[in-house]
């Protein structure tokens, strides 16, 4: 449902949009605008931005409106993360990989295979472990443990009847997966420790997105149905506890845990919007676009590193 979503936008905006094999859309190119309080003092944090197709991903300094670097070799980009160390890992569709970055490099250290799936987002534990949400293929969730570049196992469920389009896991081991139900509603599943069998926790009646955890290991949504929305649901009770409209079309967004801001990619405007977290106690605040430059389909992924960087 969200590469149809994504899709009708491209053809609107005149990109190509999408999370299947032939579509995946958003990407954009960062200029700070205006902020509306102080910048804060400069901590060489990479703010990442990706595009889908043609895959564009480049980086900027945190509050700098100049590209800093761009990370080569992707083709088709979805869904990114980054680990404890500032390593990227990028999930590109085209091939079928994920590719990995060490924090500051252009060309990729390591690939990520799975030759029979289809890479739509992917989350990285304090451990190491890799894991990476699968659009298609015969494991919704792929496991890569120890450095493996091929899958070590994989995660499944009944639920999972069309695929997985985005993964989170929190500093417990505590994995999310997000996918479109047979109603093409997102439903939500959790596997504690990252492994074993899923169990539905939340069912939206919308459609689109993506998961991640906040710092009290709440569950945030983007969603892209209508105008699209970040919700919040309470971790614990998985209530929804907050809910904010969007200008665009969010699709993988990104939690920074040391700042509290929160990075909303927007594929119909071409901008990350950077905002203080609107979390389950109120309202955020925004702190600065960063707009497209270079980019022409828009932005589908973003991702903050933990600074200091290089």
């Amino acid at each position: 449902m969200r590469a149809f979503v994504l899709a009708l936008v491209a053809l609107a905006i005149g990109s190509f949009v999408g999370c299947s094999v032939e579509t995946t859309s958003h990407g954009g190119l960062l200029q700070v605008m205006s902020p509306t309080q102080a910048e804060p003092a400069s901590t060489s944090t990479l703010v990442y931005a990706c595009q889908p197709y043609p895959g564009t991903c480049v980086w900027y300094q945190h509050g700098s409106n100049v590209v800093a670097g761009t990370l080569s070799g992707v083709s088709s980009a979805t869904g990114m993360a980054v680990d404890r160390y500032g390593n990227v890992y990028v999930a590109n569709q085209r091939p079928s990989e994920v590719l990995v970055f060490a924090k500051g490099s252009t060309t990729a250290t390591k690939t990520l295979s799975d030759p029979n799936a289809q890479p739509d987002d992917v989350a990285v534990d304090s451990n190491g472990t890799v894991y990476v949400a699968n659009f298609y293929g015969p494991g919704a969730i792929a496991v890569y443990v120890g450095g493996s570049t091929m899958p070590t196992s994989y995660l499944n469920d009944p639920n999972f009847v069309v695929g997985v389009q985005s993964v989170a896991v929190d500093e417990h081991h505590l994995l999310a997966a997000l996918y479109d139900d047979s109603n093409f509603q997102i439903d939500v599943d959790e596997f504690v420790g990252g492994k074993g069998q899923g169990t539905k926790v939340i069912s939206t009646g919308l459609s689109g997105g993506a998961v991640r955890f906040d710092s009290a290991d709440n569950l945030v949504l983007a969603l892209d149905s209508g105008t699209g929305e970040i919700n919040i649901y309470n971790g614990t009770t998985f209530a929804l506890c907050n809910s904010t409209p969007q200008p665009g079309i969010p699709s993988y967004i990104n939690l920074d845990r040391s700042s509290g801001d929160l990075y909303i990619p927007d594929v119909k405007d071409k901008v990350v919007h950077e905002v203080t977290f609107s979390d389950c106690t109120g309202g955020g605040t925004k702190e600065r676009n960063y707009t497209a430059g270079l980019m022409t389909a828009g932005v589908i992924s973003t991702a903050v590193d933990p600074g200091p960087g290089p």
